[in-house]
């Protein structure tokens, strides 16, 4: 994992209001699936502590990330979602 100035790692297990409150992140990043949760754990989490700012899953190779923005969006509409597929990022810039 990236590690530098402006970067905190919070365990899922401590993802509340009380942690967003004391981190104020600009954007909230994780990757798609993880040991034990998923993205889709992840947005839900961020909806209960009226979260309103940016979370950004990172993947690879998602066929159809639009599938995966909706299912999110569904379980979290008031964060500001979106996936960012290096895979189709990178196929944009060949």
């Amino acid at each position: 994992m990236p590690d530098g100035p402006g970067l905190r790692f919070i365990d899922f297990s401590k993802l509340d209001l009380e942690c967003l409150h004391a981190v104020r992140p600009d954007v909230v990043v994780s990757g798609l699936f993880s040991t034990g949760f998923d993205a889709l754990d992840i947005a839900a989490a961020l909806q209960r502590a009226g979260y309103l700012g940016r979370y950004r899953v990172i993947a690879d190779r998602i066929p159809k990330p639009g599938l995966v923005r909706t299912e999110v969006r569904h379980v979290a509409p008031d964060v500001d979602f979106d996936v960012i597929n290096l895979w189709g990022e990178l196929a944009q810039l060949v």
